[in-house]
């Protein structure tokens, strides 16, 4: 029985721990589309102050995985110098007691090329790859246990090379543009997860099937008027096509 308790102790201990930081994020994304033509991949969060105190706290990201040529950036009300190394601003920042950032006061930002300004200026052609960026929150004076870890996903394709693979030849989405429903049919193999970007890159709806399928449909009343994204992944092949909302 002892043993017992003194494993939930130590349980309860751990996840306090590992759930210690004074700051979260919230409104945010976790995984963010692009292709090769785009400028720049952008994601953002709020981040919370959870306390009644003020917390200053170091803002700093570095690279899970990095695909050769993409660099990355951070911007807090100003923005850094895109770079392919771990990056620490070179000022704290502070929120003040239960403070919230306001919307698009953080971004995380990616680009599918490098273009550093060093002597002489590095510069690689856009590449496609998926690069995840650890964004870090390190409260001044505190220890690892107290950062807040920001994980981001970025996908970036090549439109030419996706579209031309047969695969994706079968799949059709309609009507476009759509007011209260879309209908896609696809005659896909194996396993498909269907998922709706708005313009921001939020995932919006998520659909998986198992097989060919006919006759999907998407609700779409729920959504703003606007541009879409739908993106579909089959095994690691990926497929994206527009769709219009009207209203």
């Amino acid at each position: 029985m002892k043993k017992y308790l003194l494993g939930i102790i130590f349980f309860l201990i751990w996840v306090n721990f590992a759930n210690s930081s004074p700051l979260e994020y919230f409104a945010h994304q976790d995984t963010v589309y692009g292709t090769i033509y785009d400028d720049e991949l952008l994601a953002k969060a709020r981040i919370r102050n959870l306390t009644d105190q003020p917390v200053e706290f170091e803002l700093k990201f570095e690279f899970l995985e990095l695909t050769y040529g993409h660099t990355a950036a951070v911007c807090w009300e100003v923005c850094f110098e895109f770079t392919d190394a771990p990056f620490t601003a070179p000022w704290s920042i502070t929120l003040g007691p239960n403070e919230e950032s306001i919307d698009f006061q953080f971004s995380g930002h990616l680009q599918s090329f490098k273009l550093l300004s060093e002597n002489p200026i590095e510069y690689t052609e856009p590449t496609p790859g998926t690069t995840i960026v650890r964004f870090i929150f390190a409260p001044v004076g505190g220890s690892k246990e107290d950062e807040l870890h920001y994980d981001v996903v970025f996908i970036v394709q090549d439109p030419a090379s996706v579209d031309d693979d047969k695969i994706f030849s079968n799949v059709n989405l309609f009507p476009n543009p759509a007011v209260d429903y879309l209908r896609i049919d696809h005659q896909l193999d194996g396993p498909t997860t269907i998922s709706v970007y708005d313009e921001l890159g939020n995932n919006v709806k998520n659909i998986e099937t198992e097989g060919s399928a006919e006759g999907i449909i998407i609700p779409t009343a729920d959504l703003t008027a606007g541009s879409y994204y739908v993106r579909f992944r089959n095994g690691n092949k990926y497929h994206t096509k527009m769709v219009n909302i009207i209203r």
